[in-house]
């Protein structure tokens, strides 16, 4: 089975190329992009209450671009910059295609989320610029 790594933030990231990666870091673009820049083979993050123009949850619908399975944990259910609370007490809120292809839904616990991404198949490319996502 394929590993699962948890982190703090997506900004302090050590190897994860090839695993499912649970970070505490907010669902926006720019966390979608350095998740993906590091290599994740899928990525959990937090939806950090949505925001406006669901700034919170924005990196989902971006890395559908390069194919890669995301989802999200309600922020009331897991505690932000804290990888080891979203895995252990995240409640999903928000799954892109891919991961609900591999049946991420709303309302699951981030950890079977997080097995089921195991089985996720590979992006397809690799994430464009960050500037090109804005």
């Amino acid at each position: 089975m394929r590993e699962i790594v948890i982190a703090d933030s997506v900004t302090t990231l050590g190897d994860v190329q090839g695993k499912v990666l649970v970070a505490g870091s907010h669902g926006g673009v720019v966390a979608a992009f350095l998740g993906a820049n590091a290599g994740a083979h899928a990525l959990i993050l937090n939806d950090a209450g949505i925001g406006k123009d669901r700034a919170g949850i924005a990196g989902l619908t971006w890395l559908e671009q390069i194919g890669m399975a995301a989802a999200t944990v309600d922020c009331m259910s897991a505690r932000i910059g804290d990888g080891a609370d979203t895995q252990s007490n995240g409640v999903i809120s928000h799954a892109n295609s891919y991961a609900a292809a591999c049946g991420v839904v709303a309302g699951q616990s981030c950890r079977e989320a997080a097995e089921r991404l195991c089985k996720a198949p590979a992006p397809h490319s690799k994430p464009p610029s960050y500037a090109a996502g804005r």
